[in-house]
């Protein structure tokens, strides 16, 4: 079996900015008759400007048109991890003014990690602690505004991460890890250990060119398309999520995403924390407004008063409703119900501590673990890689006396022990390969895995607020650089998880069940999504 080697690369890699696969056509029928020997020969290139694709056909010959959609392009394994380049034009800040300047009525879902890294930023540039309100204060005031500026109007803001959609979100995590459990060890061994799939860069890259991964991956939507379902059975005209990486856009564009009835996406558009910061600051400033007292002084600020009028299980409630079982109203989906339970050790979701935590304390009596102000032991077992995080494991064991104990690879008993569980943090494409070939040889009998192609995890996502030097270009950061940021993010995190407990655990909540559950699939190479191209049979396309 042919072994995948990562060398000197970068975790960040952009595809080529045209697609490397040519298309070798032949004519029709008529054509082969006439000329039998003569071939017609087209080149695809991807446009940046528009979604599809435009043909190169010979000078000499009559032109045949022949077009790639954008779910053909993030389908084909041309390009080994996302596709940004060709999403750039889609979904951009720029899309989003061009939505609102048709006086379409915006809904904004903006995730917890966003929301951590903006505190982050603005506390760093005015030397002091802002808080989480003053943070949600700028958010809905400024947004507003900015929105009217740009002559559409905000319908609402709310989070992606609130406590109603994590905490079922973290349910369903825990029943589909639970079920992994109850299986025989043989099929634990031959499925391999569960995967977390909301990191969609990780996702893609599974797909593509890592199909050992796709039949361990969770089948439990992330946060983001759970919202926006949520959401979508409101009527929203026009759903915006703000996320700290480019790669949600990879996710949001899925066509398992897509409603069969109205052909959209439950998001319509997504843009990055680094995009929403530069909409705040469109003709404000931070400085001057705290200068002002901090009151008001937003710029065009509307009401805006929204009536909700939807029925049944599990939508969203105008304020004043009497709720049925399974319904969610408005307030529960705002800003300030953004929950960062379970982010204090991992800006990425938390799935393994929250699901780690869970376990101890359900099926080995360790209770003290609900608390999440006790840290888990998290650590490295061999040597790291060099330019890695490394993977970092957490465990739990039965010790010598036949006890159940929490322990991590680098503080075990110095007595025998026997490794009853086996979790896992693998952030970075590097830690990735290293994940690969572990589970290609069989060397580690993971149970449960969180995995990011971001180094640290959501907290340096792609789409997060770098430093600008002269003339508003980003400052290329060092190692520290990266380091003191991420710690600074997770500090914020920390702050708001201080003293959460998971209760009873998340054993005895009710998810949503298999409204919550989608699908994988391992893309063939160089094959694209609909196995054609418009205008081209399958049968004439030799690669």
């Amino acid at each position: 079996m042919a072994a995948l080697h990562l060398n000197n690369v970068s975790d960040y890699i952009e595809p080529s900015m045209a697609c490397i696969n040519p298309l070798f056509v032949g004519g029709d029928d008529k054509a082969k008759k006439d000329e039998p020997t003569k071939k017609k020969k087209l080149l695809v290139s991807l446009s940046l400007e528009e979604e599809e694709g435009e043909t190169k056909p010979e000078p000499e010959l009559e032109p045949k048109k022949a077009t790639i959609s954008l779910s053909d392009c993030l389908a084909c394994s041309g390009c080994v991890t996302s596709s940004e380049s060709v999403l750039v034009n889609n979904q951009s800040k720029d899309a989003l003014i061009s939505t609102l300047k048709s006086s379409k009525s915006v809904t904004f879902m903006i995730s917890a990690a966003s929301m951590i890294e903006l505190e982050r930023f603005y506390e760093e540039e005015v030397g002091a602690r802002l808080g989480r309100e003053t943070v949600e204060g700028i958010l809905e005031g400024r947004l507003r505004a900015w929105s009217t500026k740009q002559g559409g109007i905000c319908e609402g803001i709310y989070t992606s991460d609130s406590a109603w959609v994590r905490k079922k979100w973290l349910a369903d995590s825990y029943g589909e890890f639970a079920a992994f459990t109850e299986c025989s060890e043989e099929e634990r061994k031959k499925r391999g250990p569960v995967l977390t799939s909301h990191c969609p860069g990780f996702v893609c890259y599974a797909e593509k060119s890592a199909h050992i991964f796709v039949d361990m991956l969770s089948k439990v939507k992330s946060c983001m398309i759970l919202t926006a379902d949520r959401l979508r059975k409101e009527s929203k005209e026009f759903i915006v999520a703000v996320e700290p990486c480019h790669d949600k856009k990879l996710e949001a564009t899925r066509a398992e995403f897509k409603d069969s009835n109205d052909g959209r996406f439950g998001v319509d558009l997504v843009i990055t924390t680094k995009d929403i910061k530069e909409c705040l600051e469109d003709g404000w400033s931070l400085i001057d407004w705290l200068i002002g007292g901090g009151e008001g002084g937003f710029g065009q600020e509307e009401e805006v008063e929204v009536e909700v009028e939807v029925e049944g299980e599990g939508e969203v409630k105008g304020e004043g409703e009497v709720k049925g079982e399974g319904d969610v109203t408005a307030d529960e989906l705002s800003l300030a119900s953004a929950s960062f339970l379970s982010l204090a050790n991992s800006i990425s979701g938390g799935l393994a501590e929250s699901i780690f935590r869970t376990l101890a304390s359900s099926k080995y009596d360790l209770k003290e673990y609900l608390d999440f102000s006790v840290p888990l032991p998290w650590g490295r077992e061999g040597r790291r890689r060099k330019g890695t995080d490394g993977i970092k494991e957490c465990w739990i064991i039965r010790t010598s006396a036949g006890e159940a104990q929490v322990c991590g690879p680098e503080s075990p008993p110095k007595e025998g022990f026997e490794v009853l569980h086996r979790f896992a943090l693998a952030y970075g494409f590097k830690s990735i390969q290293v994940l690969q070939s572990h589970l290609s040889k069989g060397t580690k009998a993971y149970d449960y895995m969180e995995v990011m192609a971001c180094p640290s995890g959501c907290a340096n996502g792609g789409g997060g607020i770098r430093k600008d030097g002269a003339g508003g270009i980003e400052v290329k950061e060092g190692a520290s650089d990266i380091k003191k940021r991420v710690n600074s993010a997770a500090g914020v995190a920390t702050a708001y998880a201080k003293g959460f407990e998971l209760a009873e655990g998340l054993g005895e909540e009710v998810g949503f069940g298999e409204e919550g559950k989608t699908t994988f699939k391992k893309v063939e190479a160089l094959k694209l999504s609909g196995g054609n191209v418009d205008g081209v049979e399958v049968g004439q396309t030799v690669w």
